[in-house]
């Protein structure tokens, strides 16, 4: 299987050209903001950039990086930054070891999100065994985007979604990726499916109530 191919950008690792992109890269990931206050300062600049160009990715995924404090809070800034969602856009919670945020933090933030679009988290099963291993009765709710670089092998599913069956939709799997257009190594993703089949996935799909 030929799985579509993305990157994630941020102010370390800005868009210079976006018309000299490789048209293989279907999905872009871009970082948001960060707690309660810290906006990324190209946000505007990605954000307005793939919205002006709608046929060029199936899929825009913006970031936020989780910090102490009050989830909902944090949500409620996050989707005030970003403005109208378009319909190929998805939002991703995305927790670090320095995140230092427990399963509360993420109901709070992730329970704030529209619920016409299915939200990822960004973990690892190291972050989620350093939070305790917590049981997460929301994960069939939550797809997992994961990191594991330097090897073939796919990244390791944290608990609550191996004991439902469910895996990762997205895999970091490159920290120094260089993508034609984009300043400096930048990280690569894969999609757990065909370049078809992530256009499926793109489409807006409700949440059960």
């Amino acid at each position: 299987m030929q799985r579509a191919l993305g990157f994630d950008v941020n102010h370390y690792h800005p868009v210079l050209d976006w018309d000299a992109i490789p048209a293989e890269y279907r999905f872009i990931g871009m970082k948001a903001s960060e707690g309660v206050g810290n906006v990324d300062r190209t946000l505007a600049q990605h954000r307005d950039g793939v919205r002006a160009r709608p046929e060029r990715f199936d899929l825009v995924v913006y970031y936020h990086l989780a910090r102490p404090g009050d989830g909902a809070a944090q949500a409620t800034r996050f989707l005030q930054l970003l403005g109208q969602l378009q319909p190929n856009e998805r939002l991703a919670l995305d927790t670090e070891r320095s995140s230092a945020v427990d399963v509360g933090f993420l109901r709070d933030f992730l329970g704030q999100l529209p619920r016409d679009r299915r939200p990822l988290l960004y973990t690892s099963n190291g972050v989620w065994v350093g939070m305790g291993n917590p049981s997460y009765p929301d994960a069939g709710d939550v797809d997992l985007w994961l990191p594991r670089y330097g090897d073939a092998a796919e990244p390791m599913v944290p608990d609550p979604w191996h004991n439902i069956g469910k895996t990762w939709t997205f895999w970091q799997h490159s920290q120094a990726a260089t993508v034609a257009g984009v300043d400096g190594g930048c990280d690569e993703n894969v999609f757990n499916g065909t370049a078809d089949q992530l256009r499926t996935y793109a489409a807006l799909a409700p949440l059960a109530a």
